[in-house]
């Protein structure tokens, strides 16, 4: 059952007993300023991360950001633009000379489709496609007078700094007008698009495709409010990630008001919920239903919705960033501006096993399959606090030099705790383990072999 991955606590997946261990789930923390605010005559008043990505470069140097920019007015030709970092905090808009605006190449413009409104992107880096020419993949739907109205269609770039259109057409009929996102199954090879299952549907469906130009499966719905939402809540949307073996999604939740008695519901808030699966089908929310990302205090240049970006970078100082589109407006304004923002979260820090002033052991299931030479935990003890582990055999039985009274106990908060062990009897772990963990005041995000 083991993953080549870090080993995290979303569900007891891996978990044998919890012993009385309690689980907490962790939000994302604002930056407070806006990552990226409209400047540029391309970008109108609106700039937004409709499904575009938050990626580190291949390189492993530096971070590149993709969104959408609407113009000088909502309706006109809109435009997928590029922005670049070095560290994650400054943002850059490179000029690349690709496409016109009003003339003038001197933009960051990565791609147009003519005369028409360019909706919702995905981009994805396929690092196995033989052809250098098709190594990113975007998905994106255009808005307005065409029979491809809101219809899934494709392009390809070497870079990702020019894209063209793959000239299929539409590579889905059905109509989904929210943040389709793009996804490659690392098990069986497919593509999966996340999307809606119809136009104005908000839920979430999925449809898949053994080839990135189709044909997709129909839509199959893995998500929709339920009765603990109430008949306010629609799903707007849900960009998804893959994550340490885990497939993330990020809910748009979409808060409609009682009083808008339109069929289509446009006047509403949004915020962020998390969702997990272990196989991109059966998807799991967040019992209570904590948010991942609210709305910004009143008054905030976020304060009327939010919705995050397709995908999470590991910064230097071991933190997880996301972008996110942020705006004051409610969602039927027309007079509508939005900027892209950042987020934060400790490495794995999505949730934790935690325990008090009372202590615990947790003992997890048999692990197979992975390097045996070392043992790394995240985790963070409090004052008067300990963490300890023992490494046992299949049947539950400590392994020489690996007991609880051998390891020496952690007091400290890091992301990244090598484990030790006194006793100069520690034998080479087998491939079958269990692991038991003991601790007091102190809560584990995940743990790992090297």
């Amino acid at each position: 059952m083991g993953y080549p991955t870090r080993h995290l606590f979303f569900t007891d997946w891996e978990i044998e007993n919890p012993g009385g261990a309690q689980r907490r789930w962790h939000s994302l923390q604002r930056r407070g300023e806006p990552l990226l605010e409209p400047q540029e005559p391309w970008e109108g008043r609106v700039i937004y991360t409709y499904g575009g990505p938050l990626l580190a470069e291949t390189s492993g140097r530096g971070y590149r950001l993709y969104y959408t920019a609407f113009g000088r007015k909502m309706g006109d030709q809109s435009h997928v633009c590029l922005a670049t970092s070095a560290d994650g905090i400054h943002f850059e808009r490179p000029r690349l000379g690709n496409f016109e605006f009003e003339g003038d190449t001197n933009n960051n413009i990565v791609y147009q489709f003519p005369d028409h409104t360019i909706a919702a992107t995905s981009i994805a880096w396929d690092g196995a496609d033989t052809d250098l020419r098709r190594r990113m993949k975007m998905i994106f739907t255009v808005e307005g007078d065409s029979p491809y109205d809101c219809m899934i269609q494709a392009a390809c770039s070497h870079d990702g700094r020019k894209f063209a259109t793959v000239p299929v057409g539409p590579i889905s009929p059905i109509r989904s007008d929210t943040p389709n996102n793009l996804v490659h199954d690392p098990v069986d090879g497919s593509w999966v698009i996340f999307c809606r299952p119809g136009f104005i549907d908000r839920r979430i469906a999925r449809i898949s495709a053994g080839q990135f130009e189709g044909p997709y499966c129909r839509p199959e719905l893995i998500l929709e409010p339920d009765a603990q939402d109430g008949p306010q809540v629609q799903f707007y949307g849900m960009p998804v990630m893959l994550y340490e073996g885990w497939w993330l999604g990020f809910l748009m939740i979409y808060r409609t008001e009682s009083e808008d008695l339109d069929r289509n519901k446009m006047r509403g808030w949004m915020e962020v919920e998390l969702a997990f699966s272990r196989n991109g089908w059966a998807w799991h929310r967040v019992p209570g239903r904590p948010l991942l990302l609210p709305r910004g205090p009143e008054g905030s240049w976020d304060s009327g919705m939010v919705f995050c970006a397709q995908g999470i970078v590991t910064l230097p100082d071991d933190r997880l960033m996301m972008a996110y589109t942020g705006t004051q407006c409610n969602h039927g304004d027309e007079n509508y501006a939005a900027g892209i923002g950042a987020a934060t979260l400790r490495r794995d820090g999505f949730v934790s096993l935690t325990a008090s002033e009372k202590e615990v052991e947790i003992l997890t299931k048999i692990l197979v399959g992975e390097p045996r030479s070392e043992l790394q935990v995240n985790a963070s003890v409090g004052s008067g606090g300990f963490l300890t582990c023992e490494v046992t055999d299949a049947d539950g039985k400590p392994l020489s030099g690996s007991s609880l009274e051998d390891c020496v106990a952690l007091q400290d908060d890091s992301t990244s705790h090598r484990l030790q062990w006194r006793s100069s009897d520690r034998k080479t772990w087998p491939d079958a383990v269990r692991l038991r963990f003991r601790m007091k005041h102190a809560e584990i995000f995940s743990f790992w072999f090297e």
